[in-house]
């Protein structure tokens, strides 16, 4: 299982236990990457930084009885490429705080509750949009800057209490695509 030589696998050295070291790696990654958000970023960027540490050290030990993952030259450079690009891909947004929407990152997903469908997430992001210009409404409102389209839907959205009754009203209360506006929803 520690060969110090190692065969050659698509042009990398190993092991018996690099072989399954490397597994382990795979499924974790595999796992943690299903279940998104700040698990997947968490995890990418620990096994980078891991995959560069091994690169690093594998590079001290070439050669010598210590070598027990049979690395080669070509393993140091594969172990530091690969690390540096998850350790990139999980910190992208993260550290930030500026994670965009796109990213798998932005959002967990709840213990036993299955990914968002596409249509779900495209509903999600128009409802933030939404969301985003009332609000953009509001404050231009307050500072008396407001166009009469805004005042208009700020009117229709004002009597209701609850964010997404307020969120609907504003949704419900843009014109039409002829340029008339909406009746009450």
């Amino acid at each position: 299982m520690v060969d110090r030589q190692g065969a050659m696998v698509l042009g990398l050295s190993s092991n018996g236990l690099l072989a399954w070291v490397s597994v382990l790696a795979g499924a974790m990654l595999a796992w943690s990457g299903l279940r998104r958000g700040r698990l997947a970023s968490t995890v990418s960027v620990a096994s980078g930084a891991l995959f560069l540490v091994a690169g690093l050290a594998s590079l001290a030990v070439l050669g010598s009885a210590m070598n027990v993952f049979a690395f080669r030259g070509v393993n140091v450079v594969f172990s530091v490429v690969v690390g540096t690009i998850l350790v990139l891909t999980g910190s992208y947004g993260r550290f930030t705080g500026n994670v965009p929407d796109q990213s798998p990152y932005s959002h967990d997903v709840p213990e036993g509750e299955p990914g968002l469908t596409v249509a779900e997430r495209d509903d999600r992001l128009h409802h933030r949009a939404a969301i985003e210009e009332l609000a953009e409404a509001e404050r231009a409102e307050a500072r008396h800057h407001a166009t009469p389209e805004q005042r208009r839907r700020l009117a229709a959205a004002a009597g209701e209490r609850s964010h997404d009754d307020r969120r609907r009203a504003w949704e419900g209360s843009a014109p039409t695509e002829s340029g008339t506006p909406r009746g009450p929803q």
